[in-house]
C-alpha cells in the first residue's frame, strides 16, 4: 500500500519527474520499508525473487561502476540508484506476502490505484478549468509529463484488471471495478495516442493468450473492453491538431467517464451471470480450441493483408525519419520518428565499445556528437540498446539475466490470477521499454516491479535466519542513508539557492554532499556578480564532465563576456565538436572574431 502510494505521489505531485533529487526521498521510503520488514524478524523470501533481484542489483552496480568512464558520471550514478530503487520494489512484496490470498489483495491494490488514476484524469479533463493543459501537441500527458510514459502508466495495469474481472467466484463489485478500470485505462491510453503502447499491448495480448491456460475466460472481459473503447476512437483522439483547445479535451474526459461507468455495469452483469452458469468441460475445451484457431487465423490473415496492401520499403523509409507534418486524424496513424537515428548511434557506439560500453547515461552526449536529427534525447528510446551502448555486453548480460529469471518465474505461475496478471504486465513492459525510454520514469517502474515481485513471491519462502535478517536490514538502511540521502540533500540545497531562498555560500554543502553533481557549480556560476566570477565554477564543471556540451557552452560565453575571446573561441569550438548541429554554439563562435 505504501509503495503504491509512493508511485502515485511521484506521478501526481511531481509530474513523473525523472530528476534524481525529486524521486530519491521516495526511494528512501521504499528502502526503509524493506528494512523495517527485515528488522521485524518475520521476513521470508524464496529463491526466485532473490535471484532476480541479484541480477537486477548487479546490473545497477555495474552501471554505477561505469561512472568512472561515463561522459556523465553523475547521471550514471543516478541510473544505479534508480535500478536500486527497482530492486527494493521487487523484493519488498517477496518479503511481506506469504500467502496467495495476500498476493491477490496486493495485486488488486496496485492496479486499482492505477485504474483510479485513469478515472481521476478523466474527471479533471471533464470538470477542470483548463483541460487542454493536460495535453501536449494534442496528446494526453497528465499526470506523467511524457506522453509515452503516460501511456505506460495506464497500460501496465490493463492485463491485471482484466484478469481480476475474469476471476470466477470473486466479489461482483471487485470484478465490476476491475473491468471499469480496464476500460478507463484503455481510454486513457487512446488519448495519449502512443504507438509504442499500441505495439506493446498487442504483442502482450499474443503472449498472454498463447501462454495462459485460462485464455477463454480472459477473452470475455478483454473483448468487452475493446468493444466498449474502440468505437470511441474519434472522440478520444479529437484533441490531436486542436492546439490545446479545451473543448475536445473536455469531451474526451466525458467519454472516458461514461466508458468507465458502462464498464462497471457490464462487469457487474458479467460477474453475476458468470457465477450462475456452469459450462461443461467439453464445451470449454472446444471453445478454447476454436478461439485459439480463430486467433491464429486472424493473425495470419492480418499478416497476409499487410504484405499484400502495404509497401514495406515505403513504410520503412517513413519510419526512418520524423514527418515534417502529421496530417492524419491522430498520432497513431503516422509512422515516422527519429528512433531509427537514435538506434543507429547506439549500435555504432556499441560496436566501438562492445565489452564495457561508454558508461551509464552516456547516450545523450554520444547522440549530440553523431546525430543526424535536431532532437536532443537523453536516452536511446530502447532499454536493450541503452544497456548495450552504455554498459556493454557485461551490463546487457546482467539485464538479460534479470528478465530471463523473471520470465521463467512468472511462467511457472501463469495458471494463477497473480501469474496471469504479471505475465501480461511483464510482456507489455518488456516490449514497450524496447522501443521507448519509459524505464527511466520511477512513477512507472515502481508499480511494474511491485507487480513482478508479487508474482515471484512464493508459498515456499523460507524464514530468514535470526542473525541474517537484522544484518540485511542494517545493510539496507546503510545503502539508503549513504547512497540515496546525500544526492537528495545536495539537490535540495541547490534548488533553494537557485530559488533565492538560501545564500550561495550553502552550495559548499551541496558540493560536499554530492561531489559528482554539476548543478551546484552551474548555480554558483549563475549567482556570480560578474562574468569573471562565473568562470571558475564553470571551469570546474567542465573539468568534471569534459563532454558536457552545456557546461562548455556556458564557459565559452563566460569567457566571451569577460573579454577573453581566445579562450572563449577555443571552448566554443570544442563545444561545437561535441554538438555540431547547434545553431546557438555557431552563433556564439561568430561573436569571438
Amino acid at each position: 500500500m505504501c509503495a503504491t502510494a509512493v508511485a502515485l505521489t511521484l506521478a501526481w505531485r511531481l509530474d513523473g519527474s525523472i530528476l534524481a533529487p525529486d524521486w530519491l526521498p521516495y526511494a528512501l521510503v521504499i528502502a526503509l520499508l524493506a528494512a523495517t520488514v527485515l528488522f521485524s524478524s518475520a521476513a521470508r523470501i524464496s529463491r526466485l525473487p532473490l535471484v532476480a533481484a541479484t541480477f537486477l542489483a548487479a546490473f545497477g552496480v555495474w552501471t554505477g561502476i561505469s561512472a568512472y568512464w561515463s561522459p556523465a558520471p553523475a547521471l550514471a550514478r543516478d541510473e544505479f540508484l534508480l535500478v536500486a530503487l527497482y530492486a527494493f520494489s521487487l523484493v519488498l512484496p517477496a518479503l511481506t506476502l506469504q500467502t496467495e490470498r495476500s498476493r491477490e489483495v496486493a495485486l488488486t491494490v496496485v492496479v486499482f490505484a492505477l485504474g483510479a488514476s485513469a478515472v481521476a484524469v478523466a474527471l479533471v479533463a471533464r470538470f477542470g478549468e483548463r483541460p487542454g493543459s493536460l495535453y501536449a501537441d494534442g496528446r494526453l500527458t497528465a499526470p506523467v509529463s511524457y506522453v509515452n510514459g503516460q501511456a505506460a502508466f495506464f497500460l501496465i495495469g490493463v492485463w491485471p484488471t482484466l484478469a481480476i474481472a475474469a476471476r470466477r467466484g470473486a466479489s461482483p463489485i471487485v470484478r465490476a471495478l476491475a473491468l471499469g478500470f480496464a476500460v478507463a485505462m484503455l481510454a486513457g491510453w487512446l488519448s495519449t495516442q502512443s504507438k509504442g503502447g499500441a505495439v506493446a499491448i498487442v504483442v502482450s495480448a499474443a503472449v498472454v493468450f498463447a501462454a495462459v491456460p485460462g485464455r477463454l475466460r480472459l477473452l470475455v472481459p478483454a473483448l468487452a473492453a475493446v468493444v466498449l473503447v474502440a468505437p470511441q476512437y474519434d472522440g478520444l483522439t479529437a484533441s490531436f491538431g486542436a492546439d490545446g483547445a479545451d473543448a475536445p479535451a473536455r469531451h474526451a474526459g466525458q467519454i472516458a467517464l461514461v466508458l468507465f461507468v458502462v464498464g462497471l455495469v457490464v462487469g457487474a452483469v458479467y460477474a453475476l451471470v458468470d457465477d450462475r452458469i456452469e459450462v461443461p468441460a467439453r464445451v470449454r475445451r472446444g471453445a478454447a480450441i476454436a478461439v485459439s484457431a480463430g486467433l491464429v487465423i486472424a493473425a495470419g490473415v492480418g499478416v497476409v493483408q499487410v504484405a499484400w496492401r502495404v509497401d514495406v520499403s515505403e513504410q520503412w523509409e517513413s519510419f526512418k525519419q520524423l514527418p515534417t507534418e502529421e496530417t492524419g486524424s491522430s498520432h497513431l496513424l503516422s509512422l515516422g520518428s527519429n528512433r531509427y537515428d537514435f538506434w543507429r548511434v547506439s549500435l555504432d557506439g556499441f560496436a566501438e565499445h562492445p565489452l564495457a560500453g561508454i558508461g551509464g547515461r552516456g547516450f545523450g552526449p554520444q547522440y549530440l556528437e553523431h546525430a543526424r536529427s535536431n532532437e536532443t534525447p537523453v536516452r536511446a528510446h530502447s532499454l536493450p540498446l541503452d544497456a548495450l551502448l552504455e554498459t556493454g555486453l557485461v551490463g546487457a548480460a546482467l539485464l538479460l539475466g534479470f528478465f530471463a529469471v523473471t520470465a521463467a518465474g512468472i511462467a511457472r505461475r501463469r495458471d494463477t490470477l497473480v501469474g496471469t496478471a504479471a505475465l501480461g504486465t511483464f510482456a507489455y513492459f518488456a516490449v514497450h521499454v524496447s522501443g521507448d525510454w519509459v524505464w527511466t520514469f520511477p512513477a512507472i517502474g515502481i508499480p511494474v516491479f511491485l507487480l513482478l515481485g508479487i508474482a515471484l513471491a512464493s508459498n515456499e519462502s523460507r524464514l530468514l535466519p535470526p542473525r541474517v535478517a537484522p544484518a540485511a536490514g542494517g545493510a539496507v538502511v546503510a545503502v539508503a542513508l549513504l547512497l540515496f540521502a546525500p544526492p537528495w540533500l545536495s539537490g535540495r540545497v541547490t534548488d533553494r539557492v537557485a530559488a533565492g531562498e538560501t545564500a550561495a555560500a550553502s552550495l559548499v554543502w551541496a558540493r560536499r554532499l554530492d561531489p559528482l553533481a554539476l548543478e551546484p557549480l552551474l548555480v554558483e556560476a549563475r549567482s556570480a556578480s560578474t562574468p569573471a566570477e562565473a568562470v571558475t565554477p564553470l571551469e570546474r564543471a567542465v573539468e568534471k564532465e569534459p563532454r558536457n556540451v552545456g557546461a562548455r557552452y556556458l564557459l565559452g560565453l563566460a569567457y566571451l563576456e569577460a573579454g577573453r575571446n581566445a579562450d572563449a573561441r577555443a571552448e566554443l569550438l570544442e563545444a561545437r565538436r561535441l554538438y555540431p548541429r547547434s545553431a546557438e554554439i555557431l552563433d556564439a563562435i561568430s561573436r569571438t572574431k
